[in-house]
């Protein structure tokens, strides 16, 4: 029972669903048919239109006929008179002079050869080549520079003993610098007094760079000597 109540059910809503869609339809229907009809106003505006005259064409200019040129007249070729021939000058008779006659000749008097003078005793000369005499080239040889500012040669250490029992003193050492400017030898020359100062002076100079001296543009070995100072008021 509850299965045929479920069919019947379901038949009348799609009855009533079908009512429903078929009563909108004909309310639409009715009203399409009773609204009156207005034609559409056209909006845009009417454009007037003038006519302007436009300027007259000119008519076509014909080209010009071409003018006959006149035949060119014969001119009679007109032959120049004959010029009239110069008269001939007669030049003057020319008059014969007298033939002169022959002069006598003179006879020269003989001419006595004369004695050769003595040679006299020639000069010995000198056959030895001269030699050109060179200008002696004199090599100016600097020397080695060990105070130049970018050298960055840091002073001698100053012993702590020599501090304590006040040590000072001038130290003069002999370096041979070789030509890429390292000291190749240090040796003390003037010694300040006292041996700690003295080995301090040299250990530090060992260190050095050095501008090497020059002879012309060439870096050449050269000693040179350096002075060091050890004072405890500086």
């Amino acid at each position: 029972m509850t299965v045929r109540r479920l069919k019947t059910v379901k038949g009348l809503r799609m009855l009533v669903i079908l009512a429903g869609v078929a009563a909108v339809h004909g309310v639409i229907l009715l009203s399409l048919k009773l609204a009156p009809f207005t034609p559409p106003q056209n909006s845009t505006p009417v454009l007037a239109v003038q006519m302007m005259m436009l300027a007259p064409v000119a008519p076509p200019v014909k080209a010009p006929e071409p003018v006959a040129e006149p035949e060119p007249q014969s001119v009679a070729q007109t032959v120049p008179p004959p010029a009239a021939e110069k008269p001939v000058l007669a030049l003057p008779a020319v008059k014969k002079t007298a033939e002169r006659k022959p002069l006598k000749k003179v006879e020269k008097p003989p001419v006595r050869p004369v004695k050769d003078a003595e040679p006299k005793a020639s000069e010995p000369e000198n056959t030895a080549p001269a030699v050109a005499a060179k200008p002696a080239v004199s090599h100016v040889v600097s020397q080695p520079v060990f105070s130049a500012a970018y050298l960055n040669n840091p002073p001698p250490d100053y012993p702590r003993l020599s501090r304590r029992l006040r040590e000072e003193g001038k130290v003069m050492l002999k370096v041979q610098v070789g030509a890429s400017g390292q000291a190749q030898s240090v040796a003390v020359s003037t010694s300040s007094g006292y041996p700690r100062l003295d080995q301090a002076a040299v250990d530090a100079v060992k260190r050095w760079r050095f501008i090497p001296a020059k002879s012309g543009n060439d870096p050449v070995a050269a000693s040179v000597l350096v002075p060091l100072v050890f004072s405890l008021n500086s």
